[in-house]
């Protein structure tokens, strides 16, 4: 591909659009723009290799790196003080992202509800101070209104940057549409199931989405319509949070049902960029994640989070029509938009550029990345000591507030500090690092020895290591509430697994494949059981079955690799 000189790009990002459903609804003929791109572009489903929490995948795709490189682990962040969480910003992002080597090289960057894009740190990759005139950057939370009143509305002064750009202000503070401002009869085709004038459970929250979308959509038609080369991102959030909804007061209908309007209405946006822009630009549609896997039990979702594929579409001059991206790895995106906006100077990202000739990769200049970034994160930089700050302390009992003591400071933190660490051992263990998440998981029991997530990946890793005897005790000692129902089966399978007494763990394996939902893949442990005990045909057929679950691909392909093996047929190994 040989990208163009400066090229209009937008960026267009759903949170929790599912491509599966995407494509079910473009076959069906109800996405008439998607399918328009897809033909004249480049599309297909993506993984983006993150902990579970938006804020940590969004970030991994800005970067092009993993989690432990930016250091955005989950959606929130203690203070160094131990008294306050807040959610993460651009200060604690450790890596630049696409749009901010943009506007280092020239271009204008226009970013919008992207999470942790403000307030980064100065002086990332040494931009000048006119790199960072050309960003234009309107915070994550610019678009809700949940408290505030049609007449009172105020602008958060840390959501605008640069804060002294008064058109910019005015600009977004226009945008902003409130769901007070849109009629019943405006939502009324997202929510089928809520009659004209009925404020039920679904239709004043359909309200509340509509509005935030339609805020950040004015924005990309203002800018999309004045036809400079500026880059626009824009991501449109609330999806997941619609599908809660829907599970929680309209369980009978279908979930495609409850999201299709939505979707289509995507796809309305889709094509007035489409109309604004033109055939000379290029046009990104993608997503983080898709529908959510059903896990049950508390606890479940934070390091084994099931869920559907997110996908990339990619369509413009250069981009060939029509055609298939094979095992997209969200840490493509950022190489790849590199190279269609022509940057000259590029880290050395981890991904490819997924539209380079198959000749050899797009070469280009690379710079490293400043001393600021630093290195990876390691295990000792996240479990640092909460730093007594007598100013903050002494503001709190001014307030009338008891002053806490270190221990309690401590204590209070701890979940949300906890919840890093097992963040950063899913990243090691995504990058091969099973023994660093081992360490990882065994600090956060001796902390939390309640928390079941950690346990049972605990547990898995060790088996997967081949310390099966390591695996029994933090089996056994799982909370005594939790031994019933699909944690008991789980439970029993791990201490079966670790001792290598199939009889014991086969059935409750048995019971979890038949319940659909696990925290672990069990048709990838009833294969390996199979094959330890020389069953090649039936370890075949749990392996096959195993490769529709998610998780452990490269062990479920293994076993199925060596099954097919021993059955005689090496063309299938």
């Amino acid at each position: 591909m040989t990208p163009c000189a400066k090229p209009r790009l937008l960026v267009l990002a759903v949170d929790g659009l599912d491509w599966d459903l995407l494509h079910r609804l473009v076959d069906a003929g109800q996405m008439p723009f998607v399918t328009q791109l897809m033909k004249a572009g480049a599309s297909g489903p993506m993984r983006v290799p993150a902990p579970a929490g938006a804020c940590a995948q969004w970030t991994t795709l800005a970067t092009g790196t993993c989690a432990d490189e930016h250091g955005v682990l989950n959606d929130l962040w203690v203070r160094p003080d131990g008294i306050r969480s807040s959610r993460v910003g651009g200060a604690q992002r450790r890596r630049p992202t696409f749009w901010e080597l943009a506007a280092a090289q020239g271009r204008t960057a226009r970013v919008v509800a992207w999470p942790a894009a403000t307030g980064a740190a100065d002086g990332l990759l040494g931009a000048s101070p006119e790199a960072a005139s050309r960003l234009q950057i309107v915070g994550e939370g610019f678009e809700r209104a949940e408290h505030a009143s049609e007449t009172c509305w105020p602008l958060s002064p840390d959501c605008v940057e640069p804060p002294d750009l008064r058109a910019l202000v005015e600009l977004v503070d226009e945008a902003r549409v409130h769901p007070e401002d849109l009629a019943v009869s405006l939502v009324q085709p997202l929510v089928p199931t809520a009659r004209p004038g009925e404020a039920n459970a679904l239709l004043r929250p359909a309200r509340w989405q509509l509005a935030r979308w339609s805020s950040v959509h004015n924005l990309g038609v203002h800018w999309a319509s004045q036809g400079d080369d500026a880059l626009m991102v824009l991501r449109l959030d609330g999806l997941p949070e619609w599908l809660n909804l829907l599970r929680r007061h309209a369980p009978e209908q279908p979930v495609e049902a409850g999201l299709a309007p939505w979707y289509r209405y995507l796809d309305l946006l889709l094509g007035r960029y489409m109309a604004l822009l033109g055939r000379q630009a290029h046009l990104v549609l993608l997503s983080n994640s898709g529908l959510p896997g059903a896990l049950t039990g508390s606890g479940a979702g934070q390091l084994f989070h099931a869920d559907g594929p997110g996908g990339l579409l990619l369509a413009g001059p250069g981009v060939p029509p029509d055609s298939l991206l094979e095992s997209v790895n969200g840490l493509d995106l950022a190489p790849t938009l590199a190279a269609l906006l022509n940057l000259t100077h590029r880290p050395a990202w981890p991904g490819r550029d997924l539209l380079a000739r198959r000749s050899g990769p797009f070469e280009a200049p690379r710079q490293r990345y400043s001393t600021l970034t630093g290195p990876a994160l390691r295990l000792e930089d996240l479990i640092e000591p909460v730093q007594r700050d007598e100013a903050a302390l002494a503001w709190l009992s001014s307030q009338g507030c008891a002053v806490p003591a270190t221990a309690e400071l401590e204590r209070g933190s701890l979940p949300l500090r906890m919840k890093r660490l097992k963040a950063w051992a899913a990243v090691r263990r995504l990058r091969g690092d099973a023994d660093g998440a081992v360490a990882a998981l065994q600090l956060v029991l001796q902390h939390l020895p309640q928390d079941l997530d950690a346990r049972v990946t605990l547990c898995v890793l060790l088996l997967e290591l081949g310390r099966c005897s390591e695996c029994e005790a933090p089996a056994r000692d799982l909370p005594p509430q939790v031994h019933q129902g699909i944690w008991a089966d789980v439970v029993q399978a791990l201490i079966g697994c670790a001792a290598q007494d199939w009889p014991r763990a086969i059935p409750p394996l048995q019971r979890l494949v038949a319940a659909g939902a696990a925290p672990l893949n069990a048709p990838a442990w009833l294969g390996w059981a199979e094959l330890q005990q020389r069953r090649w045909t039936e370890a075949r057929h749990w392996f096959e079955q195993a490769r529709s679950w998610p998780g452990e691909a490269a062990r479920v392909h293994e076993g199925l690799g060596l099954a097919c093996q021993a059955l005689g047929r090496p063309a299938d190994a």
